[in-house]
């Protein structure tokens, strides 16, 4: 790249000050466009703008079945790219599993961390999905075993949480987020070994200003182990579950932080 006005420019020339700085900062500007992650300062964030695959950025994928990870530049949140899962039909029932998940892990120091994530998500599967299908859409966990997943099962939209490598409650979500366009999730987890840990979850969808409470959950214990180590967010599909119909998940701005 040739700077104009800077070759031959000395403290006695004064186009060396500050044209040549302007010329230094259009041509940055020109040679590095911003993308939706550059406008703002996260822990962790994929908007999957200017990668090859959607794996670029993240530490680990898992693809089991039929599961497919893509790049679709066709839908998205922000231009030009979204990251988009897909499982296909599988007619009867088995053990194994459908998934096409992505995850990302952060080192962590508190014993109680906080995790804020943030994403868009657009998958059109309703208020439910066929029994005995449940339908993991995004998932966070600590030290890889404690967790909290967002997902439908035949009873409706739901909140998994698991304090440990086993077990967990169901909690029902307030409200059936629409399956017709972009929905903005906003997750909030604190991890706890003791009764002190809680999880929030919010959307926003379409031109709606305040976001709705979808779960909000306090005084819970959250993960049986008091040294924490790790988060991670696993955006992506897993059906456990068989027989399934197919299904696709859209997935833009993602973001993650810890307190």
């Amino acid at each position: 790249m040739i700077l104009a006005g800077c070759v031959g420019d000395s403290a006695n020339n004064p186009d060396s000050g500050t044209d040549s700085g302007a010329d230094v900062a259009n041509d940055t500007a020109i040679d590095a466009p911003s993308t939706w992650c550059s406008k703002s300062v996260h822990a962790f964030c994929a908007d999957f703008d200017g990668v090859s695959k959607p794996s670029d950025g993240w530490d680990s994928t898992d693809v089991e079945g039929t599961g497919v990870l893509l790049i679709d530049n066709t839908n998205y949140t922000s231009s030009p790219n979204c990251f988009q899962s897909s499982i296909g039909a599988v007619a009867d029932a088995g053990a194994w599993v459908n998934d096409a998940i992505l995850a990302r892990t952060l080192p962590v120091t508190q014993a109680s961390p906080a995790l804020h994530t943030e994403w868009d998500m657009r998958v059109s599967v309703g208020a439910t999905v066929p029994a005995p299908v449940t339908l993991v859409l995004y998932q966070v966990y600590l030290n890889g075993t404690s967790l909290v997943q967002i997902g439908v099962d035949g009873v409706g939209w739901l909140l998994w949480a698991r304090a440990g490598a086993t077990g967990g409650t169901r909690y029902a979500l307030s409200a059936t987020p629409p399956s017709t366009g972009w929905v903005h999730f906003i997750l909030d987890v604190t991890f706890a070994s003791t009764a002190t840990g809680s999880v929030k979850l919010q959307m926003t969808a379409g031109d709606a200003g305040a976001p709705t409470t979808l779960a909000d959950l306090t005084n819970l214990q959250t993960t049986t182990e008091s040294t924490a180590q790790t988060v991670s967010i696993v955006p992506g599909l897993v059906d456990p579950n068989e027989p399934t119909p197919a299904y696709q998940a859209r997935y833009d701005d993602i973001t993650l932080d810890v307190q």
